[in-house]
């Protein structure tokens, strides 16, 4: 039978923990870390693996390989937390539960510490539970079999004053009637199978007709819009490999361009 198997992500400065300001993050390494969540892991019948990265795009790329292998995600984004829009997104993109782990506790450091533009994406936040924290976060996954992402505007819907913020679906809602989706266990000998992604073929577009509105002079392009705020992530459950939040789903089609040539 084979174990159910997470992974622990560690974002920049995290490496140089044990010397890295102390005071606030304790004097154990990143391998005491590891060696103490591996083996409190090892006891709830779960393999963990681990990976450290001071790279916001190598950090991206562990994220987005994590469907099919990993039952959950244990992830300390570092500075990333206040930040990094497009960690955000790579963990909104995938259906494996993220719960976001802090050594420290974020609120009650510097102001701009007690944003988290990631944590929405994440079905719970953990913090100022130092390396325990870690372990809390595998609890998450053992104790929750329904989870839901924290969404946007969770420091309103739920206590910051807790170290350990949890999204539960609540009992009354639109889809009470809809059985909620369910999140990997961690007990069972192996992961859901994913449906395979259907590609259409790219047709080959016609060749555009030449009009004489393509001739003549165009009309100056407007201002470029100032780019918008990120859509919010809706406080939906996370499971069953199959979530994907239909304002995640994306399509661009590109209109075949015509070159003229002026002889």
């Amino acid at each position: 039978m084979a174990a159910p198997r997470i992974l622990v992500i560690n974002g920049p400065n995290l490496n140089m923990l044990g010397t890295r300001e102390p005071d606030v993050y304790g004097t154990e390494t990143l391998d005491t870390l590891e060696e103490t969540v591996a083996s409190y892991a090892n006891e709830c019948g779960i393999d963990a693996d681990f990976i450290q990265s001071n790279s916001e795009g190598k950090l991206i790329d562990a994220i987005q390989k994590a469907p099919r292998k990993y039952a959950g995600i244990v992830y300390n984004p570092g500075a990333h937390t206040h930040y990094s829009y497009a960690l955000r997104d790579a963990v909104a993109s995938i259906d494996v539960p993220v719960v976001e782990v802090h050594i420290s506790n974020i609120d009650e450091r510097e102001q701009f510490r007690a944003t988290s533009v990631i944590a929405p994406a994440c079905v719970a936040q953990i913090k100022g539970l130092g390396i325990e924290g870690y372990c809390r976060a595998i609890d998450v996954f053992r104790e929750n079999e329904t989870l839901v992402r924290l969404g946007e505007g969770y420091e309103e819907t739920y206590p910051m004053g807790n170290n350990i913020i949890v999204g539960i679906p609540e009992p009354d809602g639109e889809d009470d009637e809809a059985e909620p989706a369910k999140t990997p266990s961690l007990t069972s000998d192996s992961l859901p199978e994913i449906e395979p992604a259907v590609v259409a073929a790219n047709a080959t577009a016609p060749l555009p007709v030449i009009t004489e509105e393509m001739l003549s002079e165009p009309e100056p392009e407007p201002e470029p819009e100032t780019e918008p705020n990120p859509e919010p992530i809706p406080n939906k459950t996370v499971g069953a490999r199959s979530f994907v939040p239909e304002n995640q789903a994306f399509a661009t089609e590109l209109e075949p361009v015509a070159t003229l040539e002026v002889a």
